[in-house]
C-alpha cells in the first residue's frame, strides 16, 4: 500500500551493500521532517518522529551495520554473476560480494530461496559458514561443508517474502568471531 515494511528496508539495504555501495543510509519520512501532530506532513508522514525513531527498520539496519563492520567490508567486490544456476529476476534476485583477498563472501537471499555457489571463491582449506538472520541480528553456523566445489545453501524456513537470510562463508584461519548484529 505504498509503505515500506521491515522487509523492504532490509532488502533496500543489503542489495546495494553487496553491489559495490560504500555504505547505506536509513531514511524515514517521519524523522527527517521531525513530524508531529499539529504540523502539516510532507510526503505522507503519519507517525510522530519520536515514535518513528524506534521503528523496526532502524533496528534492522543497525544489525546490518554491525554485521558488515565485523569484517573488512571495504574489500567486498560484487560477485552476483558468480552464482551457479539461475538467479531469479525482480524482488527475489539474490546478491553476492566476495572479498578481493578471497577471505570471505556474503550472499543475500531476499526470499529465502537456495543459494548455489562455488566454495572455491574462498581461498582456504578450512571454511566456516553462517546463516545470519537480518531480523534478529543472530547467526547459526552451518556444519558439514564440502571441501570444495559447488554447494547449495538452503536458508532456514519456508521461502517467501520476509524470510530473507544472509549467508557468510569465510576462511576459518582468519579467526573472526561469529557474525552478530548485537547492538549492545
Amino acid at each position: 500500500n505504498g509503505w515500506f515494511m521491515d522487509f523492504d528496508t532490509r532488502q533496500a539495504a543489503y542489495w546495494p551493500m553487496l553491489s559495490g555501495a560504500m555504505g547505506h543510509t536509513y531514511g524515514n519520512h517521519n524523522i527527517w521532517q521531525m513530524w508531529q501532530p499539529g504540523r502539516d506532513p510532507i510526503s505522507s508522514a503519519r507517525t510522530p518522529w519520536r515514535e518513528a525513531v524506534g521503528h523496526i527498520g532502524s533496528t534492522h539496519v543497525g544489525y546490518m551495520r554491525r554485521f558488515f563492520e565485523a569484517r573488512p567490508w571495504t574489500l567486498l567486490r560484487p560477485a552476483t554473476d558468480q552464482f551457479q544456476g539461475d538467479n531469479p529476476e525482480g524482488p527475489m534476485h539474490q546478491r553476492m560480494a566476495v572479498a578481493e583477498d578471497g577471505s570471505y563472501l556474503v550472499a543475500y537471499a531476499p526470499y529465502g530461496t537456495p543459494l548455489i555457489l562455488d566454495l572455491g571463491m574462498i581461498d582456504a582449506s578450512d571454511r566456516r559458514a553462517y546463516w545470519f538472520d537480518p531480523r534478529t541480528g543472530t547467526a547459526a553456523e552451518i556444519r558439514d561443508l564440502p571441501p570444495e566445489g559447488a554447494h547449495t545453501f538452503t536458508p532456514p524456513g519456508a521461502p517467501g517474502r520476509g524470510n530473507d537470510w544472509v549467508l557468510l562463508v569465510e576462511d576459518a584461519a582468519q579467526g573472526w568471531d561469529a557474525p552478530s548484529g548485537d547492538l549492545g
